[in-house]
């Protein structure tokens, strides 16, 4: 259990974990439930305005043990996420653990995470997080570990038998235990963002502010990467996730939001860039429908111009 394994490195480790759901495939989050279930965490459920049907079905679901808050709309992850995080401060949370509700923790994975973290920490290490290794629910895939070169992202795979913590740039948030003393030092994440790039955002601010992120090989999530995969031949075949004309529209306007801020540094703008020019390639010479795509990825541009942020608002 978590407290008994900090008690042996003689930590004060309170894990608070925070998970957001909005309209979730119920199957995926019980299994995550159940796995939260056998951990030592308080564990607080922010329900960012989901049917009548989920939270109905989130009511008989949720034990005791489970904190729920409801939100009456949906005011994007970086709003539901800031609500569970001071949500967590009244469980006087040392350390919170951000979950979504298509992730399901590994066994144990908590308890690298805090391993992991405080070893950094007691080598004098400035350490705002950790994070977990990805892996496809459904290809079994593992997603690398991202630390940004100037003219693109370096990926880097741990081995099936590498015990390593990783030093990295960017952490996705799903996964990611964060230092409550961090979090009140580099801030809140940027609510009008909605969803993309929030967790970009968060890490390039603490990264600038000289705080060091890992990434930890031994914990692992499994999560389900993208709404749909298609196959296409870009050198071989390949299988590519991809998301709704909506959610290309954020990942697209805060990317471009970000070059605006003094906290993002001009390396992660030239590795961004082939980035959002092969995304772009790939929408429109692929997946239809490539106008209504085309038409996302120009207005998103425009609107990350002009500052125009918060949720996407159909003409």
């Amino acid at each position: 259990m978590i407290v008994d394994d900090a008690k042996k490195r003689g930590l004060d480790e309170r894990v608070v974990i925070v998970s957001v759901t909005y309209n979730p495939d119920t199957v995926m989050f019980l299994a995550q439930m159940a796995v939260v279930a056998e951990m030592n965490c308080t564990y607080i459920v922010v329900d960012n305005g989901s049917s009548a049907i989920f939270r109905d079905w989130l009511a008989n679901h949720a034990t005791g043990d489970v904190r729920v808050i409801l939100l009456e709309s949906n005011r994007g992850i970086a709003a539901a996420q800031n609500i569970g995080i001071s949500a967590a401060r009244e469980f006087n949370g040392s350390h919170v653990l951000l979950l979504d509700h298509d992730s399901v923790p590994h066994p144990g994975m908590v308890n690298e995470l805090l391993h992991a973290m405080s070893g950094k920490v007691s080598q004098g290490t400035k350490v705002a997080a950790v994070g977990s290794r990805w892996v496809d629910a459904t290809s079994g895939r593992a997603a690398p570990f991202v630390r940004i070169g100037w003219f693109g992202y370096r990926g880097t795979v741990c081995g099936e038998t590498v015990q390593e913590t990783i030093e990295v740039d960017l952490l996705l948030s799903s996964g990611m235990l964060i230092s409550m003393k961090a979090w009140e030092a580099i801030g809140p994440l940027r609510e009008e963002f909605f969803i993309d790039h929030v967790d970009t955002d968060w890490c390039l601010r603490a990264r600038s502010a000289g705080w060091s992120l890992f990434g930890v090989c031994n914990a692992v999530l499994d999560h389900a990467l993208g709404e749909r995969a298609i196959r296409i031949w870009v050198g071989r075949m390949r299988s590519l996730y991809v998301h709704s004309p909506e959610r290309l529209y954020y990942n697209v306007r805060n990317a471009v939001a970000l070059t605006k801020l003094d906290s993002t540094p001009m390396r992660w703008m030239l590795a961004e860039l082939p980035r959002l020019c092969g995304l772009t390639l790939v929408y429109v010479g692929f997946v239809s429908p490539r106008l209504g795509y085309l038409s996302m990825i120009l207005r998103a541009v425009r609107d990350g111009l002009a500052g125009r942020m918060g949720p996407f608002k159909r003409a």
